[in-house]
């Protein structure tokens, strides 16, 4: 159960205690009766409630963990119950000057019933449990391959020019005139790939390394970026400069790994928790159909208001107007 419903349980269940065994009117003070008969070792009385040691006992339980150690001695349990007595007398005086009869306080109460029994049915078809077999599980493993398998990865070298925010068109143009320059440099031999990246390039990382990069998968870097590194296909080819957001970039193509089958074993948990959603997701929607077939639903959607629509609306008409010279 979700900690909002759990709260609403709680509130509901309070809401639902008053109005069954708590009916004072405002001529008749709760305070002044007697406190009411309830098995269990009285603790406290407050009114005309008893607060018993096993009900307090079973809200300390109830305590989030973290909190549990405020309430372990006995002044803990002091303030802990002191606050519940401040909510009991707080309450009682509502009941007394009838404020379950409000009518804000009977649609937030409707509200929150409704809110809990929806949740109640939710969960019940939530929580039946889905048996996957292996059979299936394999089933679905064999035919969707693409689904289970590492992806293909790229192995490059890379030089980058970096442009920065703001730069003007003239240093980008200088950038890009630097880029060309190393690229006519590393194709004509006059200097070594590694050596370049070590000498020219903005990325810091790489550069040391000879602008060695990890192995790349696609949408690891951007759409330019893996359009060049996936396009190669000679060992050691390299690119011509070729701008992405980072700035200009110059690759230099290792090796290519192509995607692989993940073992059966590896992903068969993954895949039977996955189909388990789905049967679930399956079942909950199927169950949707079937009530909005048992209570029909209409809508009139015409009462419906549009409001960005509505705030243009006028706009336009100003502009008519405007255009007409009226």
């Amino acid at each position: 159960m979700s900690k909002r419903i759990a709260i609403a349980v709680s509130v509901f269940t309070l809401v639902l205690f008053s109005l069954s065994a708590c009916q004072p009117t405002a001529s008749t003070p709760t305070t002044t009766a007697a406190a009411k008969a309830k098995s269990g070792t009285t603790l406290a009385k407050v009114g005309s409630e008893v607060v018993t040691l096993e009900e307090f006992n079973a809200k300390l339980e109830k305590i989030p963990p973290f909190y549990k150690r405020r309430v372990a001695s006995k002044k803990g349990k002091l303030e802990y119950l002191d606050r519940l007595i401040t909510e009991e007398l707080y309450y009682q005086e509502a009941l007394a000057r009838g404020m379950n009869k409000d009518q804000e306080f009977t649609d937030q109460l409707e509200s929150i019933k409704k809110s809990i029994l929806a949740g109640k049915i939710k969960k019940e078809l939530m929580e039946k449990k889905t048996e996957v077999g292996d059979a299936e599980a394999k089933a679905h493993y064999d035919g969707n391959p693409e689904e289970y398998q590492t992806p293909e990865t790229v192995s490059v070298n890379h030089i980058l020019f970096r442009l920065k925010r703001g730069d003007s068109e003239d240093k980008e143009k200088e950038i890009k005139e630097n880029a060309d320059k190393v690229y006519n440099e590393i194709k004509s031999g006059k200097i070594s790939f590694e050596e370049a990246a070590k000498k020219y390039s903005n990325d810091k990382g790489s550069a040391k390394k000879g602008g060695k990069l990890p192995p790349i998968r696609k949408s690891l870097k951007s759409k330019e970026f893996d359009d060049v590194a996936f396009a190669f296909s000679a060992k050691d080819e390299v690119s011509a400069p070729f701008k992405d957001r980072r700035g200009y970039n110059i690759l230099q193509f290792i090796e290519k790994t192509p995607a692989q089958p993940k073992e059966y074993d590896k992903v068969e948990k993954q895949i039977k928790r996955k189909l388990a959603q789905e049967f679930q997701k399956t079942a909950l929607d199927s169950f949707t159909e079937d009530i909005r077939k048992k209570y029909p639903v209409d809508i009139n959607d015409e009462l419906l208001i549009d409001e960005a629509e509505a705030e243009k609306a006028p706009a336009e008409a100003k502009e008519t107007v405007k255009m007409g010279g009226k």
